[in-house]
């Protein structure tokens, strides 16, 4: 559906160039597990992100391109696995990019039942 196209945009993401931001993102980590203030600031950072991603993915609900009971649930489990496989590629290098975009495609795509080819 053209809906799960322009949606799919907003659901997909990876550490592109130098991934300055990932790494700032990764050594934030890093320093938060020290620091209560940068830990209350990641925290404060991914709840919006895990908010615009669960509205995004209901508002793909809520259009009938795609069903999902619980897009918060959804919208965690895409972020924990794309943060996961984010620092294979940036820190590890034991992911290629290429890899990263096919598998949180399926993730997305398993987890709102449709086809992962519908998935830009």
């Amino acid at each position: 559906p053209a809906n799960s196209r322009r949606a799919s945009s907003r659901l997909t993401t990876a550490p592109t160039g130098s991934a300055a931001g990932w790494t700032l993102w990764i050594d934030a980590w890093s320093s938060a597990l020290r620091h209560q203030p940068i830990r209350n600031m990641l925290r404060t950072l991914d709840d919006r992100w895990q908010a615009a991603l669960s509205a995004a993915i209901q508002d793909c609900v809520d259009s009938g391109d795609f069903a999902c009971a619980d897009p918060a649930a959804t919208a965690t489990r895409i972020g924990a696995q794309l943060d996961g496989l984010s620092v294979a590629v940036v820190v590890y290098r034991s992911v290629s990019r290429a890899e990263l975009r096919r598998w949180i495609r399926a993730t997305v795509a398993d987890e709102v039942g449709i086809d992962a080819e519908q998935l830009a």
